[in-house]
């Protein structure tokens, strides 16, 4: 298990390669543990109310130390992960640009609307699916690691420019649901 991540953090920018069913799912396991400890203790740090407002004024210590964690495990390990799930699309025998999967579903859900929703969950649910396929090395095909790596970049910053994009209207609604639940009536 440990030696599956271990391998993970060493092979961050490796497209050409193939990945076993076994490391995939070592890594993602140890990958959701420390998600889920970090946003457990983002959360219930300074109480689930104020984190899920972005109410900062009520943030602890620990829910920021939580948050920094969150950020940079996040953002250190996109480009790594992105590299395993395009080795271990590459030992299945499919196309490397079966891993833009991942950018679309995420791209989907951020919409609001439930269609967008529901491909989102699909997407996602399918992303998870190639993992599972079994290992097929002779129809590995040659070049992919150009064309993994190239795919991988362009998705990366298609995700990023969009999100970019993305954060004036995340920040007004994040605003908006903050100055409605701040107002008080006095009467008297």
């Amino acid at each position: 298990m440990f030696n599956a991540y271990k391998n993970f953090w060493r092979q961050s920018f490796d497209f050409k390669n193939r990945s076993s069913r076994s490391d995939y799912w070592w890594v993602f396991l140890i990958n959701l543990i420390i998600y889920l400890v970090l946003m457990t203790t983002f959360l219930f740090s300074s109480g689930f109310s104020a984190a899920l407002t972005a109410d900062v004024d009520h943030f602890s210590p620990l829910t920021w130390i939580a948050l920094i964690l969150l950020f940079v495990w996040g953002l250190a390990s996109i480009v790594p992960m992105s590299a395993l799930a395009m080795r271990r699309i590459r030992d299945t025998g499919l196309s490397p640009f079966f891993w833009l999967v991942f950018p679309a579903s995420l791209i989907l859900g951020e919409f609001t609307q439930i269609w967008a929703m529901i491909i989102s969950g699909v997407l996602a649910i399918v992303y998870l699916i190639f993992p599972l396929l079994p290992s097929k090395p002779d129809k590995m095909k040659p070049n992919s690691q150009i064309k993994g790596s190239l795919i991988v970049t362009t998705g990366l910053l298609v995700l990023i420019i969009f999100s970019v994009g993305h954060l004036p209207a995340k920040a007004e609604q994040i605003a908006q649901s903050q100055m409605t639940t701040k107002i008080t009536v006095k009467t008297t």
